[in-house]
């Protein structure tokens, strides 16, 4: 489940299912979350394939090592799948014509930032590599994230709200909201990386300034405006009263995890730790979408 990526897909597909049910208060269709979970196994297979070599403090190294056959042949066979969903059932092509300039930019740039994160240190550029220019690092992974999981279901199938019209402010604060909670758990995966990330040169926040200094520094403001974002969908929206609870829950959860994260050493507990928040987080805003809209 971990290795394989398929947890990584299911957080991707349970992101856009809660999205899509915030603002649209209304289900993504069953082939755009196949999309974007194919989409997100193969472009995770493809990275850690490609850095098999580089595995010292990673325990995913030996089983992708031991794998490699089946991954390749499931990469052609994912491959296939993605090219079937964006062709026919989804026509990406067609609705991409159709979205405004400005979207169509907002695309072709997470599709450069998702290309440049690994291919420079495999092929060219060796000098810069955005996985090794500390903030960032943590910025793009948030960026691709938000746009591929939250804000491509509210394009893809509903083409009265591209990114420049949405039709309440409520939504834009939504997205931003969602972006800082994936930005927060991307450093503190490197946190997590840090021994890894001194050995192999990448330049994270967390190098540069230390654990602490990140934690209290970056981490917390996160935090506090991440909590704040919340109370002002909340008030903006005039949803349940549990809505006011549930960014509280999820900071809650997150210093929990913070404090959890030294005291483990295998990369699967952690794994389980800082991104099964995004499984918590979208199963309990899945759950306050279907009951109270």
């Amino acid at each position: 489940m971990l290795w394989s990526n398929h947890f990584y897909g299911i957080c991707g597909a349970l992101l856009a299912i809660e999205s899509s049910l915030i603002i649209k208060q209304t289900l993504p269709s069953l082939n755009l979350i196949l999309f974007i979970y194919a989409a997100i196994v193969f472009y995770y297979t493809l990275a850690y394939l490609n850095e098999q070599a580089q595995g010292l403090y990673n325990e995913r190294t030996q089983w992708y090592a031991n794998a490699k056959t089946y991954l390749l042949i499931r990469q052609f066979i994912l491959a296939a799948f993605l090219v079937y969903l964006a062709v026919a059932p989804l026509g990406l092509m067609q609705q991409l014509i159709e979205l405004e300039i400005q979207d169509r930019i907002f695309i072709l740039i997470t599709l450069l930032i998702t290309a440049l994160y690994y291919i420079p240190s495999q092929y060219f550029l060796k000098s810069f590599q955005i996985r090794s220019v500390g903030f960032i690092k943590s910025i793009s992974i948030a960026w691709v994230w938000t746009l591929v999981c939250c804000w491509l279901p509210l394009v893809i199938e509903n083409h009265s709200l591209p990114l420049f019209h949405l039709s309440n402010p409520t939504h834009y604060i939504y997205l931003l909201q969602q972006f800082i909670f994936i930005l927060m758990l991307t450093i503190l995966f490197d946190i997590k990386d840090i021994n890894r990330d001194v050995d192999e040169f990448v330049k994270t926040v967390v190098v540069k300034y230390g654990a602490r200094t990140t934690i209290f520094r970056i981490i917390i403001p996160l935090l506090i405006t991440y909590i704040w974002l919340g109370l002002y969908v909340f008030f903006r929206a005039h949803q349940h009263f549990l809505f006011i609870i549930f960014p509280f829950f999820i900071a809650f959860a997150l210093i929990k995890v913070i404090y959890m994260i030294p005291k483990r050493k295998k990369i699967h507990e952690n794994v389980i730790l800082i991104d099964g928040l995004i499984i918590i987080k979208t199963i309990l805003g899945i759950s306050l979408a279907f009951l109270y809209h």
